[in-house]
């Protein structure tokens, strides 16, 4: 606090930065008058100090002039009024990314400072994300750009103005922008020209390389993401029950967690094997099964068909996001604990070749919770990642037919830190990438597609060539949407009978008609590999482009 007594009762004091080297100078009168002034900030910090008391004896002197009344009436009629002389901005989102605000030149504007936030509300002439100061305009106009920067429908943009138009300082505050539908198409800008992108969403056309989704999960945001709520087991009969509820899916700093709990610390052990489940819900988003198969949405305990045991969620963007062709990232952390099984995928959203896995899957990454399970000496648990296409007729299946997989191995484990997982979806094939390494490429043969390349080529399989009529892609050539999921077990194989898990061995076999009850049984084998923190499935963003 600066300040000194003139005739009337006056306060001083400077406000946060305007920008790295101006300072906001106020001073109050017990009229409630402001008077806003700027003082340049230099590095050395003495000449900063006798800036600062120049600008106070400035003041002071303007303070005392004879008719002090009138003068800071006029002042507060000039702020009252500072708006009038300041024009408004024009804001245009840039594709492929960036943001571009700008206003017309005029021969009385002098200075310009824009002051910007996203998603960030600026109360008056705040501290703002982005900001820049400009001495003089280009081609006729006072622009500011913010290339880095992803913006989606429905971001707010929040900014204000600081202009000095003539001898006056003007400032035009609390200003905002909500980004439209279509990045690319605003007509405010003749610079930056919309190429359209072969890339399909539910909300094409969309430009090349434009940003179609991201989630940095700063909070849960259940508009993007719905909630599978099913006691089904999944494809896999795995032994978890997904649910909507924020002791199975949250976020914490930053980060998505998905979180393993156990069905028997809410319900009771004994509704394992007496209880009824109903997960019907209401008709509210949320709340209702979303999946009824192998009854589940409604289970009841029967003899060794025990009721789920463990609690874990799926999140995906079934009825908000939908995409074909374009590029993937996940930046995650896989879970440690026994028989854990994280994945994130991509799901048809319309099926339109029939039912899993006719219509395909997407893995961009997916693995196993084991700290040592082994198959041939080779780690199988969490120092393995996998990246894999599913396709094809199940009931053609066999082997390994319709299904293309790739792995990486990291020695300290998948989850020790956080790793980018990428997929990019083109016309002609994929190509998977870990930390922007690339891990596979998949390129479908002109003339039989994923049915040759899957192996269903001999007889009888031409004949059931589901993807004849499709293209080459088929069945890659729909729109698909996001899934993260943290399921349990199962008996799909993807949990092997014949690998070798330390220190305790494989609770279940796949083959056996009890495989829920067999895994609950021994639950004191794996119970203590889930700890808290570590047992979680965290996802830390994801991010979707159009092809460029």
């Amino acid at each position: 606090m600066f300040g000194f007594v003139p005739r009337q009762k006056h306060e001083f004091y400077f406000s946060e930065p305007v920008s790295k080297r101006r300072l906001m100078f106020v001073i109050k009168t017990n009229d409630e008058v402001g008077i806003t002034s700027f003082v340049e900030m230099n590095r050395c910090a003495p000449k900063y100090l006798l800036a600062l008391n120049v600008a106070l004896t400035v003041t002071h002197l303007l303070i005392g002039v004879s008719s002090e009344k009138e003068h800071l009436k006029q002042v507060k009629n000039d702020h009252l009024n500072q708006s009038h002389n300041v024009p408004s901005a024009n804001l245009q989102q840039l594709c492929p990314r960036g943001l571009r605000l700008w206003i017309p030149d005029s021969p009385e504007i002098q200075f310009v400072g824009f002051h910007v936030s996203i998603n960030s509300p600026l109360i008056g002439a705040s501290p703002s994300e982005f900001n820049t100061d400009l001495g003089r305009p280009t081609g006729g106009k006072w622009t500011f750009d913010i290339p880095d920067i992803y913006l989606q429908k429905g971001d707010s943009v929040f900014y204000w103005l600081h202009l000095v138009v003539g001898n006056h300082s003007r400032l035009r505050t609390d200003l905002s922008w909500n980004v439209p539908g279509n990045a690319c198409a605003d007509t405010n800008s003749s610079n930056f020209q919309c190429t359209e992108s072969v890339t399909v969403t539910t909300k094409s056309p969309v430009c090349s390389g434009q940003l179609l989704f991201q989630d940095d999960f700063n909070n849960l945001n259940l508009e993007s993401w719905q909630h599978e709520i099913t006691a089904s087991g999944g494809r896999h009969s795995e032994f978890q029950m997904f649910v909507n509820n924020r002791s199975n899916s949250f976020v914490r700093d930053g980060v998505l967690h998905i979180r393993p709990t156990l069905t028997k610390d809410v319900l009771g052990e004994n509704f394992l094997f007496n209880g009824v489940l109903d997960l019907w819900g209401s008709s509210l988003p949320g709340e209702r099964c979303t999946n009824p198969i192998n009854n589940g949405c409604y289970k009841r305990a029967l003899g060794g068909q025990i009721l789920n045991p463990v609690v874990s969620a799926q999140l995906q963007t079934s009825r908000s996001f939908s995409f074909q062709y374009g590029v993937v990232k996940v930046r995650a952390k896989m879970p440690r604990g026994d028989w854990l099984w994280p994945a994130i995928t991509l799901l048809p959203k319309h099926s339109a070749y029939g039912s899993w896995p006719n219509s395909g899957q997407i893995t961009v990454g997916e693995s196993r919770g084991n700290a040592r399970y082994m198959l041939n000496e080779d780690p199988l648990g969490i120092q393995r990642v996998e990246m894999a296409l599913n396709f094809g007729l199940q009931e053609l299946i066999q082997d390994h037919q319709g299904l293309i997989k790739k792995y990486a191995n990291s020695e300290e484990g998948w989850d020790t830190n956080f790793h980018e997982y990428q997929v990019d979806w083109t016309r002609d094939g994929f190509e998977f990438f870990i930390d922007g390494k690339s891990l596979m490429n998949v390129t479908p043969p002109i003339d039989g597609g994923f049915w040759s390349l899957g192996g269903f080529t001999a007889d009888p399989y031409p004949a059931n060539n589901i993807y004849q009529y499709g293209t080459k892609m088929a069945p890659f050539d729909q729109q698909f949407y996001l899934a993260i999921s943290l399921s349990v077990g199962g008996i799909s194989g993807y949990f092997p009978d014949s690998a070798e898990n330390s220190p305790y061995p494989k609770p279940w076999n796949n083959t056996s008609p009890n495989a829920a009850l067999d895994f609950w049984e021994q639950k004191e084998s794996w119970i203590p590999t889930w700890t808290e923190e570590n047992s979680n499935f965290q996802i830390d963003n994801v991010r979707v482009w159009a092809l460029p």
